[in-house]
């Protein structure tokens, strides 16, 4: 069976870290680099979950120089993943030489921006989105960021990178 189709949601506790193991090794061979599990996640999609691991710059790379597909299932959908998962601005390079389309315009439910703002979107947007969340002074925002991504100065960092990056390639903002 393919791990893909094994949500974790349904591993049982104690099998947890097994079944992790055995969607890292599955997803650093498989044989189909654009392999879908029942709920439409990728590869690829699995491999950036796991980015911040020793092996997962690796193992992304290694999909995207055997063909997966940055822009399955959506361009924006990789990219929100990446933003939440990266602290480093070497998977954004990687995702972009692959074919990360940029420009891709989005319609996406509030509840998944930050702000919330409700407005066609690109990635730059997105990232625009997420830098100004950062910057609104949250208490309890701030120490859920320390908690789960460490210190926010670092984070604000990284979105600022990403944003660079973002530009540097030709990404523009959406058509207000």
């Amino acid at each position: 069976m393919n791990p893909l189709d094994v949500p974790l949601t349904s591993v049982p506790p104690d099998e947890v870290v097994d079944h992790l193991r055995r969607l890292k090794e599955y997803v650093r061979n498989a044989d189909d680099p654009n392999t879908k599990g029942h709920d439409g996640q990728t590869c690829l999609r699995v491999a950036l979950v796991f980015c911040n691991d020793a092996d997962g710059e690796e193992r992304i790379k290694s999909l995207l120089d055997r063909g997966a597909d940055p822009n399955s299932p959506s361009a924006f959908a990789t990219f929100q993943l990446y933003m939440m998962t990266a602290k480093r601005t070497e998977t954004l390079d990687m995702l972009i030489k692959a074919g990360l389309r940029l420009n891709d315009v989005y319609t996406v439910d509030p509840a998944l921006l930050p702000t919330g703002r409700m407005a066609p979107l690109t990635l730059l947007d997105y990232a625009l989105d997420i830098e100004t969340y950062l910057n609104t002074r949250n208490k309890s925002f701030h120490a859920l960021v320390e908690k789960h991504a460490g210190p926010l100065t670092g984070r604000r960092r990284f979105v600022a990178d990403v944003i660079s990056i973002l530009k540097s390639h030709g990404a523009v903002r959406a058509a207000s």
